[in-house]
């Protein structure tokens, strides 16, 4: 009886041991299958261009109320009372309008963040597909990104399969 209970443990214990070499792990750089697509390559503009235009927009704003305050540093001693209290909640209220009209631009609810999604989210759901696709065609049970992880010390590159994504595309 306990060379049967034996046996079964082993026996159990092996199985899992079976299952990993069976396992065929390969990684990709989503990063640079993205910088391949043109469409990716004509979003990232389109995302540059918006950055520069609501950048100089907010750069304007700002330049507006260091006007102001110059202005009024000058002025201040000549102001009366009310005067200069009408002028520092002027500039104050500039200074909360510029800080909203920032963040309806690059807040994490804002025009490019939603934007960024629109553009984006299409594209990286298209290279998802064409890798859950290969990794099924292939027999890969997992993959991993090379892109933006710190955590990969070492891998083989013969195991990359960056290019063979690129082509599927």
């Amino acid at each position: 009886m306990k060379k049967l209970f034996l046996i079964l443990a082993i026996a159990l214990m092996s199985v899992p041991a079976l299952r990993a070499q069976n396992q065929k792990i390969g990684f990709i750089n989503t990063e640079t299958v993205l910088n391949e697509l043109p469409e990716y390559q004509k979003a990232q503009k389109t995302l540059e261009q918006l950055t520069e235009k609501y950048k100089a927009e907010v750069e304007a704003d700002l330049k507006v109320i260091d006007q102001l305050y110059t202005n009024y540093q000058n002025q201040k001693s000549y102001l009366s009372s009310s005067q200069r209290s009408s002028a520092e909640n002027n500039i104050i209220t500039k200074e909360q309008q510029m800080k909203q009209k920032e963040e309806n631009y690059f807040g994490s609810e804002g025009v490019l963040a939603k934007k960024s999604e629109e553009l984006l989210t299409p594209i990286r759901e298209r290279v998802d597909a064409a890798v859950r696709r290969y990794c099924e065609l292939h027999g890969f049970t997992a993959v991993m990104d090379l892109a933006g992880s710190g955590n990969i010390v070492y891998y083989d590159t013969a195991l990359d399969i960056t290019k063979e994504i690129i082509k599927s595309l």
